[in-house]
C-alpha cells in the first residue's frame, strides 16, 4: 500500500470517527446536571438531564445561512472542556452584592468554521452557535429550535399575537401537546413538572446582540419550536412617529460572520432555584463602562399612572403639566430620599422633536431645583425621537438631566435590538441613565452597559384592572427571573377584583394594601418607579416611610415560600437590614405561614411589619402595623388574605430590651 493511498485512508477512517464519536458527556461542577451532546452523521442532539432524570431534549441542532446550512451532517474537528470559577460583582446587585460559583465549559469545533459552546451549571444548561468565519458577514435565515420536554410539564407564557408586541400580555397556562399552531410566546418560558415533582424549567436567552429576539409556539405535538422576526427593509411613518414596516428580508439576521450568537439557556430546580439564580449575570459580558460610579439606581417619583393627582390645604395651584406641579413632585422626592423624578410624556413643546419643553414649563428652573433638592430629573422620550434626533443626549446632559425613559419601541427585530444598543451606549457618554419601555425583555444588554437601569416588557400597574394578583404572581419566577423588571409599584389606592372601579385621575390597584407595599421588596429593578401621587402618600405616612426605606439594591436574598403563580415570601438584607416582602394569590381562601427568622444573627432586633387587616379580603386598603422585638429564635405565624401580603423591616437593636 503506498503512502499516498494510506494517507487517505487513514482520513476517511477519521472523518467516520469525527461524525460517529461516542457522545460528549459534560457535567455541571458537583454532578447535579449532565448534558450528553450526540454528534451523529446527520445531525447535533443534546439531551439534559438533572440529579440522574432526563428532562428534555433537543433535536437537530442548526443554524440555516444563505449558503449552507451548520449543524447539517456535522464532522467534528476538536473539543475543548475547561472548569472555571468566578466571583461577580455586579455594577447593579439586584438580587447579592457577590456571586460566585463554578460551571464547565465544553466548545465543539466543526469543520466549515463554526462551533458550539456548551456551559453547563450545577442549576442550568445555556450553549450557543459561535461563527468563525473571519472577514465574512452571512445572512442567517433560520436558527431553528426544537425543545421536547421528556415528563409531563405545563407551559407558563406570556402570549404574543405578532412579533410587533410590548410583551405586556398575561399569563397563559397550557400543555404544550394542545399549544395551537398560531400562537406565538415570549421569551422567558416557564415549564413547571405535571408530575408531582415541582420541577421547574425557565427557557430564556441572554447575550443578544445584533440578532433578533427568539419567540416560542406549539406544533401540536408537544414540542417547542422557536421562531423569530426578519430584518425589516423598507418602512413608512406610523400614526404615533414610529415606524410602519412595509417589506422584510428574507434573513432574520445579516451579521459579521466571525462572533458567537445569542445564548439559549434552560434554568432548573425548584421554585426558590428560579428566584436566587445568577444564570444571565454569568452569561454576561463584561461592562464596558470602565468607570461605573456615576450610575445611581433607586427610587423615582413618577406624573404619569397617578395623572398629577395632588390636592390639599398646601397646594395652590391648578395641577398638571407645569412648573409649579413638577417642582411639588420633586419636594416629595426630596422629602423622602427618592433619588430620581421621572418627568412622563407631556413635558416637550414637541415629541417628535423634544428639544423645548411647553411654555407652562421652566426647564432650567426645574433642573436647578431639583439639583438643590439632590433628586435627578429623567425625561421621558419616545425612540423614534432619539432615532432621528442623537443630539438629545448631549443637550439634556447640558441642561442637567440625568437620565432618559424610551417608551413605544414595541418590536424586537435585529434592526431594533441593535437600536437598544445604540441608545444606551450613546446615553452613557454623557452619564445619563436610561429606562426602556414598551420594550421587551432583559437580554444581556444591561450587564455591558449598567446605566441601562431597568426595562418594561411586563403586565405592570398601568394595566389597572387588567394587573391581576393571579397573573402578577408568576413574574417572579418568570420575567423577573432573567432581570429588571420596571412594574411601577407601590399603589395607595387598592379594591379587591369584585369591587374595582376606578377612573382617572383616581386610579386604583388590586390586592391589598400590604400586598402592593411588598412589590417593592419582592420585585427586582434598577429604578423603582412609585406609581402613586403624593398627596396618597403623604395621607399614609407610616407606610411611605416604609417604602422610603427599601432599597433596590441588595446584599443577600433568601426564599422563605415559593409557589408559582401562586405565593412568595422573600427575605433580603442590605447592610444589617432586613426587609421580608410577601405576596399572596387570587385565592378563595387566606393563607397561613409560619415566618421563620432563623436567618437573623445574634441579637436582638425591632422589627416594624405591615399585614392584612382583619376586613381587608373585603376592604382592601385595611391594614395593621405592628412594631415588635424579635430574635433568631422567632418564628411568627402570618395570615395573607386573598390578594393579600406583608412586609416588613427588621432592625438591629443589639442586645437592648
Amino acid at each position: 500500500m503506498g503512502t499516498k493511498t494510506f494517507s487517505l485512508l487513514a482520513a476517511c477512517l477519521m472523518s467516520c470517527i469525527c461524525a460517529w464519536a461516542s457522545p460528549i458527556v459534560i457535567t455541571s461542577p458537583s454532578a447535579q446536571t449532565k448534558v450528553v451532546v450526540d454528534v451523529s452523521n446527520e445531525a447535533v442532539n443534546y439531551s439534559l438531564y438533572h440529579h440522574g432524570n432526563k428532562f428534555l431534549e433537543q433535536k437537530h441542532l442548526t443554524l440555516i445561512l444563505d449558503h449552507e446550512t451548520l449543524g447539517d451532517h456535522p464532522r467534528v474537528v476538536s473539543t475543548s472542556t475547561t472548569l472555571k470559577k468566578y466571583e461577580l460583582h455586579p455594577v447593579i446587585a439586584l438580587k447579592q452584592r457577590v456571586v460566585s460559583g463554578s460551571y464547565r465549559n465544553t466548545i465543539i469545533h466543526f469543520k466549515n468554521h463554526y462551533a458550539l459552546e456548551f456551559r453547563v451549571m450545577d442549576d442550568a444548561v445555556a450553549y450557543r452557535f459561535i461563527l468563525q468565519k473571519k472577514g465574512k458577514t452571512v445572512d442567517v435565515l433560520q436558527e431553528p429550535v426544537c425543545l421536547t420536554p421528556n415528563i409531563p410539564v405545563k407551559a407558563v407564557m406570556q402570549t404574543a399575537a405578532a412579533f410587533r408586541c410590548n410583551y405586556e400580555d398575561a399569563y397563559t397556562t397550557l400543555d404544550p401537546a394542545q399549544w395551537p399552531a398560531s400562537q406565538m410566546a415570549t421569551t422567558p418560558l416557564l415549564l413547571s413538572a405535571d408530575d408531582g415533582s415541582n420541577l421547574q424549567m425557565l427557557i430564556g436567552e441572554t447575550g443578544v446582540r445584533d440578532y433578533p429576539r427568539m419567540f416560542f409556539k406549539g406544533d401540536g405535538q408537544g414540542n417547542i419550536l422557536s421562531a423569530f422576526p426578519h430584518v425589516p427593509v423598507k418602512w413608512t411613518k406610523a400614526e404615533d412617529g414610529g415606524q410602519k414596516i412595509t417589506e422584510e428580508a428574507p434573513y432574520i439576521a445579516r451579521t459579521d460572520g466571525n462572533r458567537p450568537l445569542p445564548w439559549r439557556f434552560c434554568i432548573m430546580g425548584t421554585p426558590a432555584d428560579l428566584i436566587t439564580q445568577h444564570v444571565t449575570a454569568v452569561l454576561a459580558q463584561p461592562s464596558e463602562i470602565a468607570d461605573t460610579r456615576w450610575i445611581k439606581p433607586g427610587k423615582a417619583a413618577w406624573d404619569w399612572w397617578c395623572q398629577w393627582d395632588i390636592y390639599g390645604p398646601d397646594i395652590d395651584f391648578q395641577a398638571g403639566r407645569n412648573t409649579a406641579t413638577y417642582k411639588y413632585f420633586i419636594d416629595f422626592a426630596s422629602k423622602n430620599g427618592l433619588e430620581y423624578y421621572f418627568i412622563d410624556d407631556g413635558w416637550a413643546e414637541d415629541r417628535q422633536a423634544p428639544y423645548k419643553a411647553r411654555k407652562e414649563v421652566d426647564m432650567k428652573e426645574l433642573v436647578d431645583y431639583a439639583a438643590q433638592k439632590k433628586v435627578g430629573l429623567v425625561l421621558w422620550v419616545p425612540w423614534f425621537a432619539l432615532e432621528n434626533h442623537p443630539d438629545l443626549f448631549r443637550l439634556y446632559a447640558s441642561w442637567g438631566i440625568k437620565g432618559v425613559k424610551v417608551d413605544w419601541m414595541d418590536r424586537s427585530d435585529q434592526w431594533m435590538v441593535n437600536y437598544y444598543e445604540r441608545m444606551v451606549k450613546e446615553a452613557a457618554k454623557y452619564h445619563l441613565i436610561v429606562d426602556f419601555h414598551g420594550a421587551f425583555t432583559p437580554s444581556g444588554l444591561e450587564y455591558r452597559y449598567p446605566n441601562l437601569l431597568s426595562y418594561e416588557g411586563v403586565r405592570g400597574l398601568e394595566y389597572h384592572e387588567g394587573c391581576t394578583p393571579a397573573n402578577t404572581l408568576w413574574l417572579p419566577f418568570i420575567r423577573n427571573a432573567v432581570g429588571a423588571m420596571d412594574f411601577t409599584p407601590g399603589a395607595m389606592h387598592c379594591q379587591q377584583p369584585e369591587v374595582y372601579y376606578s377612573k382617572e385621575p383616581n386610579y386604583a390597584a388590586l390586592g391589598t394594601r400590604a400586598y402592593n407595599m411588598a412589590m417593592l421588596v419582592v420585585f427586582e429593578s434598577g429604578v423603582q418607579m412609585m406609581a402613586d401621587s403624593p398627596t396618597s402618600y403623604y395621607h399614609d405616612a407610616d407606610c411611605m416611610r416604609f417604602l422610603a426605606s427599601v432599597p433596590v439594591t441588595w446584599d443577600e436574598t433568601r426564599v422563605l415560600e415559593a409557589q408559582p403563580g401562586k405565593v412568595i415570601v422573600l427575605a433580603r438584607r442590605k447592610g444589617d437590614k432586613w426587609f421580608i416582602g410577601a405576596m399572596n394569590g387570587n385565592n378563595e381562601h387566606e393563607r397561613r405561614i409560619n415566618l421563620n427568622l432563623g436567618f437573623l444573627g445574634s441579637g436582638s432586633y425591632r422589627m416594624t411589619s405591615f399585614a392584612d387587616g382583619a376586613n381587608a379580603f373585603r376592604h382592601a386598603e385595611d391594614y395593621t402595623r405592628r412594631i415588635q422585638r424579635v430574635d433568631h429564635a422567632t418564628t411568627l405565624p402570618i395570615t395573607m388574605v386573598r390578594n393579600g401580603g406583608f412586609c416588613a423591616i427588621i432592625e438591629n437593636t443589639g442586645n437592648d430590651e
